[in-house]
Order: C-alpha cells, then structure tokens, then sequence
C-alpha cells in the first residue's frame, strides 16, 4: 500500500482524500441535522418555559389589577 502511494503519489493521495473528505462530509451534515433538530428542541422547550412564564406574569397583573380597582 505504502509502495503504491508512493508510486502513484498524486493518484494515490486522490485516492485516499476522496472517501475521507465524503465521510467528513457525510459526518458534518449529520452533526449539522443533530445539531438543528437539538437547537429546534430546545427553542420549543424555551418557547414553553416563555409562555409559562408569561402565563404567570399575566396572571399575578390580572390580580392586582383586579385588586386595585376592588381596594
């Protein structure tokens, strides 16, 4: 294998690089894809804690609007 890589540097490298370039390739855009869908979880996640919050908010102004205009 070595003799042949250096026989045939040039067609050799070009050998070697191509199936490491397309698994580095194929492994990127599988972290990409992990990566967008585990980025849209937790955007969904923080999205729920947000409107919770809110939720809460809403509901304590809701009392004390309700409890300024009663007192």
């Amino acid at each position: 294998m070595i003799g042949f890589i250096v026989i045939f540097r040039g067609l050799g490298f070009s050998f070697i690089a191509v199936p490491f370039t397309l698994c580095s390739y194929s492994h990127n855009v599988f972290q990409i894809m992990h990566l967008g869908a585990n980025i849209k979880l937790q955007r969904n996640q923080l999205t729920r804690r947000l409107s919770r919050t809110a939720n809460l908010w809403l509901f304590w102004f809701n009392w004390l609007s309700v409890f300024t205009v009663v007192f």
